[in-house]
């Protein structure tokens, strides 16, 4: 397929790149292939195809460029012969480019290629010709039997995008996605969204995903999660490590997406983080979802104001992300630590069966810390299996008697654990935490409590006390919800200082 408008016409030291692109067409090599060849050409023209007569292999098919290289219906006929000689499409990607453009780079980077190459690794589609056909239209004509991920992505890489803008390739990816299970289906569609950004063709691969699915999706009001892992990086200690992962449908088994691993400093992570937020929010737009945000730390971060972070970059006022969304921290220490299972499990039932009763936990499912008194603090974990919830004495920081409490409320099994990120809690501390634990609310559950804190530290007004809700961390450990990095290699990229 021509691209409309690429030619206009074309003079004699234009001919000569065509010539070499045929030539490096396998299935030319005979006298009885290229006059099959000029008889395809023919078929595909309506016109007669008039070529001085030539011997020689190389001249004949400077002789045919030259032909076909006076207007843009000729080169399309030329293109499409090639790829029906060549049966292979990547063996005609030279003369593709020099038809469809000059100079015109492919539309997604080798290494996004090869990407979605390794995620198709292993599993074949029988109709792939007939997918890309369906998609392309003719210039998927010259695909027969068995096709390879990689031909079909060769050819539409090609091919001009649809109406809507949105490149053939991911029109196909989104098709395929279809075919396979919720997690490779999951991971293609991500790929897909990726690339969509990068090429800024989100709301186009939006639109293609409501009119494909107009009733697919999450029940409204179902819990969506965008889940992050943060830990520090290299031996500097102002480097940090940032992972990602989301899943629309959290009612759904969890299988959820991972994103990009990044590293950079502190205020880069917390850009990027604002990133993240914008594209489930872009992503996610056509779904009624309450988006939850959860942060595994590793335990020298449990103290970080991740619920503090701004949610998006470049406004008038920073919106601390807790506002927006349930935000909670989570302990990647217990999270990689199976010998913490059982216990786990067990106190997570109990917790859920009071937030179910009540959206409330009962004065017996929860223990206060002292500062010096962590021996009896773990004696009481030991003799009530029905604690739930941990209040610290103080913020989890190193050398400080509540970053002990917080391990031993993971070793114990405790999901829910709070505490005050400054080492003065606030005057109004103990009064919210008993609002947030034991107070019913018909219209919202723990979560939604601790959201609608933060909101009201946040609208305080100026020159008054800070409220104790702008430094409440609230840590709810759920163990059917865990992440795993894949691979611990290098990152796949830094965020901008």
């Amino acid at each position: 397929m021509v691209r409309e408008g690429s030619r206009d016409s074309r003079g004699r030291g234009t001919v000569l790149p065509f010539a070499e692109a045929l030539s490096a067409i396998p299935g030319l090599d005979t006298q009885a292939d290229r006059d099959a060849f000029i008889d395809v050409l023919r078929g595909e023209l309506d016109e007669p195809v008039v070529l001085k007569d030539q011997t020689h292999p190389r001249m004949q098919l400077y002789r045919i460029a030259e032909f076909c290289a006076r207007t843009p219906e000729r080169l399309g006929a030329l293109l499409r012969a090639a790829r029906w000689c060549a049966q292979d499409p990547t063996h005609v990607s030279a003369l593709e480019r020099l038809v469809l453009g000059a100079d015109v780079e492919p539309v997604h980077t080798s290494a996004a290629t090869t990407a979605l190459l390794a995620l198709l690794e292993g599993t074949s589609l029988p109709d792939l010709a007939e997918l890309c056909a369906s998609i392309a239209g003719p210039a998927a004509d010259d695909l027969r039997g068995p096709v390879t991920y990689r031909q079909a992505f060769a050819l539409l890489d090609n091919v001009n995008t649809g109406a809507s803008g949105l490149p053939r390739t991911l029109e196909l990816v989104e098709r395929i996605a279809t075919r396979f299970p919720t997690g490779l289906g999951n991971e293609l569609r991500d790929w897909a969204f990726r690339q969509a950004l990068e090429l800024e063709v989100v709301d186009q691969l939006l639109a293609l995903r409501a009119a494909a699915h107009p009733t697919a999706g999450p029940a409204p009001g179902s819990p969506a999660y965008l889940v992050l892992r943060l830990e520090r990086h290299g031996p500097s200690g102002e480097e940090y490590r940032l992972w990602d992962w989301r899943q629309l449908d959290g009612t759904a088994d969890w299988a959820p997406v991972p994103g990009h691993e990044v590293t950079g400093p502190l205020p880069a992570v917390k850009e990027h983080v604002a990133d993240l937020v914008d594209q489930v929010e872009r992503e996610w737009a056509r779904h009624d979802v309450e988006i939850r945000i959860e942060v595994f730390l590793s335990p020298e971060l449990l103290n970080l104001d991740v619920d503090a972070w701004p949610w998006e970059r470049g406004a008038l006022l920073d919106e601390p992300v807790g506002c927006r969304y349930q935000l909670v921290v989570r302990s990647t220490r217990r999270a990689v630590s199976p010998r913490y299972l059982r216990m786990w499990f067990k106190r997570w039932s109990a917790l859920l069966r009071h937030l179910a009763e009540g959206r409330a936990i009962p004065l017996s499912g929860r223990v206060d810390c002292e500062a010096d008194a962590l021996t009896a603090l773990m004696t009481e974990l030991n003799r009530d299996r029905e604690l739930v919830a941990v209040v610290l004495s103080g913020p989890p920081e190193p050398g400080f008697p509540g970053f002990q409490q917080v391990e031993a409320g993971e070793r114990h099994g405790v999901p829910l654990m709070l505490w005050h990120r400054d080492r003065t809690a606030a005057p109004g501390f103990p009064g919210l935490v008993d609002a947030l634990l034991h107070t019913g609310d018909d219209r919202h559950d723990l979560l939604g409590k601790v959201r609608l804190m933060r909101v009201a530290a946040f609208g305080a007004q100026t020159g008054t006390p800070p409220k104790a809700g702008a430094a409440v961390t609230v840590l709810y450990d759920d163990p059917d919800r865990l992440v795993t990095p894949s691979g611990a290699g290098a990152p796949e990229k830094a965020v901008a200082r």
